[in-house]
């Protein structure tokens, strides 16, 4: 056996050295890809932080109340909503777009409100439809749950979104999502500076491990190419462990037989969860899993390597991270294809970085092409690098040109260097030099040359940036001016690495100050609202702390007063609290301030101490105040106090972050106060449901009891009526049948209060003048409240028509004049006034279920004995009564909230005890004008009952009331098909021969209602015409006691006269 040639010896070794090379680059990639995967995931979640703070401050019910048109530029709610979200996008330079975006009925994005100016191009209006709302976004909707988008493209650009929802508010019954937009370009280019450092790091540590590892592979040079294999892999498997690159494998259908345990932490999927369940192809996102699977198919058909193949995976959350995917064939001893075994690496972040430094790149060369001066790069030699547009065109070239050659070719004695060169003397001391150089052509240069060292000090190149100053040459002082400009041109070229690093420490702060709010944010979530002020004080510590202010501060203003009080304070250790000698500032005193405030503008004083002689800077300076920051805390526009930071150990420079904090702090105690007034109201309903509940409870009882009276004395009068006609000749028994009748009608005013109270009367309502409604009645109430009271009204000119029931409103009149008197006992007086009132910023106070806003107001008011507010309390419950016995029923207040409840007011009632009482009935105006009121015939007032002939055909569920009627209607002259039940009125209607004028039914009945069986009578007698009548209309003819349009009704208890008039007015038609 022969021995190999030494470069077959050789070879072995020089393998595992680029194995050990190619390695540490793939590790040194896996690296920069997990440093730019953390440098995403932290940017992301500090987007998404910014986004739930968004959707914590804005107010639920404001964003609900939003139209999705229009008609929103003009309301508070969509102009408070577009300030706060233009105070965000302004806030954050690194947002483009702030919006509130809802969801139509046909599942379309719509803006409701975002952040642009309505001059602006881009400026969305309320209701636009957003086409291009992403699959994120309508998951969002769908899920009402929290989203962040990969790039996503629209009309205006590529961007990073996210997406979070309102808390309790929707919009057509789907949630409202705050929407923020970042520019993707500007994104990668933040990524990949937050990289940056990470990844030079891990650089450094690879090139070390390499370093290491190839001398151990010297050493074990003599191990089996099998030995070496193995610990190649192992190698790579646990860096790939640590770079959270994914290793798998594949059968030949693509099912998972393996797959790393980094994959939990890469997709968040558990190996257990895809081997031998899931294939490959199963976790490629759903736009490109078509084209990617063909391609890899083919793959695997040719078993061919895959390299680099970059394919999109869906993590399990939902997510999209791009991978870039090698894989190589397995194939068993006969060459059959057994699967694949390959590798993702994630390239997500390596993308963006790529394309962030490609816009970098090309900003600055822009930068450098635009400046008035050569600009080049040269090596040691003194070879063109690189050469700005300006350098090339001064010598008609183009830039690539100039690569490669020496600079004295073009600018100075082709062949040598120039005289006093400064880039020679820059590369000679390693130091900036600089020089007035006069060129072959005579042109002057003012040249300056910087050295470009490594890290080690060892020279790479020079810069050298020259400006022609020919044409200025003129004089000394010209030059002098020129050089100044030329340094000042310099050193904003080298400031530009410092302002890399501001803007990372700038990063970091933001981030900090997210961080704060979010905590502050969470406290108030939810916390009872006796602990809020301890939240208060602790979020006035926690910003203070972050801007290193000595005193944090909340005033509030007290503009009836005119001061401002400090209601909250914290000071930092050795600082004086000052807040017991702030708790009455005159706001005389600070005018500049109030100005600021009420435009919405901060109050920010660097230094106290250059303030002009004024009152507020001697206050100032009496704390010790050095300098200060105040932000107005602003409520649907008006200011109403300020949070304000001051240092007084020394001066301080408050930066926007700082400001922009106040700003949000002051929101969200804006939304405190809003949780805490919708908590009161929250409970001032409730109240006035358990007492609405009661009063209907008790109402359901009393139109109950009117319904079964009604019907008794329908009967006791027609039975009276009826005998009175019989006994002519007997006067004694007249006389008491007489008695009986006049006790019957009597009891009939005892039923309407009952119905009144129960809202079950049935009236006729139309557009009145209150004004012509209470003169028609001023002499009655006259004679009713008697000749030692006096009666004044005062009726407002131009009143406004309401739509009500006369006999009703006559009733509540009534009533409340009697009231009055009795309250009165003796001499006084009772004023009736009316007016209109409107109620402009919302609903009556206390009335919250009440739509409309204008109202016609009647007021009573006597100087009687007064009430207590307990007595008020139960004033308008049935049978409460102040009286003696036997002295009132107590339905008559019951009877008249009873009526403006019908009417959709409400009452509201001044007193004070041995005083006096004011009852204010408030009636909704109506819309048309007020109808001319005629005087109503009572029932039966027309003479003699009318008799008649026609058929009529009566139904009633009440034998005894069946029985009168009957027997009234045969006594006039009618034919009369009497029916105890629905289902015999329909019997008779089919079988009778001959038409039927007439139908006469009760309204509430056992099998069906009065009106559902005219409807069934009248195709078999279309010319039927149909009377109701009832102890009350449920709401069967009527609607909220108002009777319909059409019909005709004769109230329980009724006479023979009134129901013989009834009768012949709806024959007449």
């Amino acid at each position: 056996m022969t021995d190999s040639p030494p470069s077959a010896r050789n070879r072995p070794p020089l393998r595992r050295r680029i194995g050990g090379i190619a390695l540490a680059l793939l590790a040194l990639v896996v690296v920069a890809r997990i440093a730019l995967r953390q440098a995403d995931i932290k940017l992301r979640a500090d987007l998404m932080d910014q986004a739930r703070i968004v959707a914590l401050a804005i107010p639920s019910e404001w964003a609900q109340s939003l139209q999705g048109s229009n008609a929103d530029l003009q309301s508070a709610p969509y102009r408070h909503l577009k300030a706060q979200i233009t105070a965000v996008r302004r806030a954050n330079s690194r947002i483009r777009f702030v919006s509130l975006m809802g969801q139509n009925r046909q599942g379309q994005a719509v803006v409701l409100v975002d952040s642009e100016p309505e001059t602006s191009a881009d400026y969305s209006p309320p209701g636009d439809v957003y086409p291009e709302a992403s699959a994120t976004m309508l998951t969002a909707f769908d899920a009402n749950a929290e989203a962040l988008t990969a790039p996503e493209k629209d009309r205006w650009g590529t961007w990073i979104s996210s997406f979070v929802p309102l808390p309790a508010a929707e919009w057509n019954g789907r949630p409202i999502l705050a929407a923020l937009d970042i520019d993707a370009a500007n994104w990668q280019w933040l990524v990949l500076r937050q990289a940056a450092l990470p990844v030079a790091l891990a650089a450094i540590v690879i090139l070390l491990a390499l370093g290491l590892a190839m001398m151990q592979q010297s050493r074990r040079a003599l191990r089996s190419h099998e030995a070496e294999l193995s610990e190649s892999e192992k190698r790579f498997i646990e860096i790939a462990g640590q770079s959270r690159t994914i290793v798998w494998e594949v059968d030949a259908e693509g099912l998972y037989t393996y797959v790393s345990p980094v994959i939990t932490s890469v997709l968040g999927y558990r190996p257990d969860d895809l081997i031998g369940r899931r294939h490959f192809f199963d976790l490629m996102a759903d736009a490109h899993r078509e084209p990617l699977q063909a391609s890899i198919r083919q793959a695997f058909a040719n078993r061919q390597s895959i390299t680099n193949l970059e394919i999109p995976l869906q993590t399990a959350d939902g997510r999209i991270i791009w991978f870039s995917t090698h894989a190589i064939p397995l194939t068993d001893s006969s060459g059959t294809l057994i699967g694949y075994r390959g590798s993702d690496i994630d390239i997500t972040e390596r993308t963006r970085a790529r394309k962030a430094l490609q816009t970098s790149e090309a900003q600055k060369k822009t930068i450098l092409d635009n400046i008035p001066m050569r600009v080049i790069l040269l090596d040691k030699d003194l070879r063109i690098l690189w050469a700005n547009q300006t350098a090339s065109e001064s010598v008609g070239r183009r830039p690539e040109e100039l690569a490669g050659q020496h600079c004295y070719d073009f600018w100075g004695d082709p062949g040598q260097p120039c005289e006093s060169c400064p880039a020679q003397t820059a590369i000679r001391t390693g130091q900036h030099a600089h020089e007035i150089v006069r060129s072959p052509d005579g042109q002057i240069w003012d040249e300056r040359a910087e050295p470009i060292v490594d890290e080690d000090g060892h020279l790479q190149a020079v810069v050298e940036v020259a400006e022609n100053i020919t044409s200025r040459r003129g004089s000394e002082e010209q030059v002098q001016t020129l050089l100044e400009e030329s340094n000042q041109a310099r050193k904003a070229l080298l400031s530009i690495l410092e302002d890399v690093r501001k803007t990372g420490q700038e990063l970091q702060h933001q981030a900090q100050a997210q961080r704060i709010l979010i905590q502050i944010s969470s406290t108030f979530i939810n916390r009872p609202l006796d602990t809020v002020e301890e939240a208060i004080q602790d979020a006035l510590q926690s910003l203070a702390t972050f801007s290193h202010a000595d005193r944090a501060y909340i005033f509030a203003y007290d503009f009836e007063r005119q001061i401002c009080r400090n209601t909250h304070e914290w000071c930092a250790p050795g600082i004086e609290p000052a807040i017991d000698r702030l708790q009455a500032v005159p706001l005389s005193q600070m005018p500049a301030w109030i100005a600021a405030h009420r435009e919405g503008r901060p109050m920010y004083i660097p230094d106290v101490q250059a303030m002009p002689p004024s009152r507020a800077r001697e206050i100032l300076q009496a704390q010790g105040v050095q300098s200060l920051i105040a932000v107005p805390i602003l409520e649907a526009g008006r200011g109403i106090g300020f949070i304000g930071f001051d240092s007084v150990r020394q001066t301080y420079v408050y930066s926007e972050n700082e400001l922009n904090l106040l700003k949000i702090f002051a929101e969200l105690l804006v939304n405190v106060q809003t949780r805490k007034r919708s908590e009161e109201d929250q409970l001032q309903l409730e109240s006035q449901l358990m007492q609405s509940q009661k009063m209907d409870s008790i109402g359901r009882l009393a139109g109950g009891i009117a319904h079964d009276f009604n019907n008794m004395l329908t009967v006791i009068l027609g039975r009276a009526e009826m005998a009175l006609d019989q006994t002519a000749g007997f006067p004694h028994v007249q006389a008491n049948l007489e008695e009986i009748r006049k006790v019957a009608e009597n009891s009939i005013s005892l039923t309407q209060q009952l119905l009144g109270f129960a809202r079950k009367q049935t009236n006729a309502p139309r557009a009145l003048d209150l004004n012509r409604t209470v003169g028609h009645m001023v002499q009655l109430l006259k004679r009713l409240i008697g000749e030692n009271i006096e009666l004044d009204w005062r009726l407002a000119a131009d009143l406004w028509p309401v739509r009500a029931d006369p006999s009703q409103i006559e009733q509540v009149l009534t009533n409340l004049c009697v009231n009055a008197r009795d309250a009165i006992g003796g001499i006084g007086h009772i004023t009736i006034e009316t007016c209109n009132m409107m109620f402009n910023d919302g609903p009556p106070p206390g009335h919250a279920e009440i739509q409309c806003r204008e109202f016609v107001r009647l007021s009573v008011r006597d100087d009687g004995c007064g009430m207590d507010p307990d007595t008020i309390g139960h004033l308008f419950e049935p049978f409460f009564t102040t009286k003696a016995p036997g002295k009132g029923t107590g339905l008559g207040l019951a009877m008249v909230y009873g009526i403006v409840k019908q009417h959709s007011g409400f009452i509201e009632i001044d007193s004070t005890p041995s005083k006096d009482s004011t009852f204010h009935i408030f009636w909704p105006r109506h819309a048309g004008p007020a109808e001319p009121v005629a005087e109503a015939p009572s029932p039966g007032s027309g003479g003699a009952a009318e008799p008649g002939h026609e058929t009529i055909l009566l139904v009633e569920d009440n034998p005894n009331i069946l029985d009168l009627a009957c027997e009234l209607l045969q006594n006039l002259g009618y034919t009369v098909l009497d029916a105890l039940t629905p289902e015999e009125a329909l019997r008779h209607a089919r079988n009778h021969v001959g038409p039927i004028d007439l139908l006469l039914t009760d309204v509430v009945m056992p099998e069906m209602n009065g009106r559902d069986l005219a409807e069934q009578i009248r195709p078999l007698h279309p010319n039927i015409t149909p009377i109701f009548t009832s102890g009350y209309t449920a709401d069967v003819i009527a609607t909220n006691g108002i009777l319909d349009d059409g019909l005709h009704f004769i109230q329980k208890p009724f006479t023979r006269d009134s129901l013989a008039a009834a009768i012949r007015e709806a024959l007449k038609g």
